[in-house]
């Protein structure tokens, strides 16, 4: 006389119910974890593949030697070095009295458009 609970190869229904919500369980979190993965794939792809507008290899100064703009330098004032980007100029300008600043243009027009006076200390 064998009970159904005595029998070791026939599993207890409260068990498989649970064993078959954790497998369903298991399988929507791997699909929604997978549906992540290639959202964060793709982006970095589409990151990847997508060229920038202004490249700063590439500034936007103008070529032609007749449309080039003239940078003011105050009197007195001596040249120690310059830097261009795709829109901007900057020059750093010492004057006659020992003082320095980095003077930003823009690259089109040539108006100042900031002035950083260096203090040393």
């Amino acid at each position: 006389m064998s009970d159904a609970t005595d029998d070791p190869d026939k599993p207890d229904p409260a068990f498989e119910a649970i064993r078959a919500r954790m497998v369903r369980f298991f399988v929507i979190n791997m699909v929604f974890l997978f549906a992540a993965l290639m959202v964060v794939v793709g982006a970095l792809v589409y990151k990847a593949m997508k060229k920038p507008a202004n490249s700063a290899a590439s500034p936007v100064l103008p070529a032609d030697p007749a449309k080039a703009t003239t940078l003011p330098i105050p009197a007195g004032a001596k040249l120690l070095g310059s830097a261009a980007t795709a829109d901007r100029v900057s020059l750093d300008v010492e004057f006659g009295d020992g003082s320095r600043e980095i003077r930003v243009h823009d690259a089109a027009t040539g108006v100042l458009v900031g002035r950083y006076r260096i203090a040393f200390e």
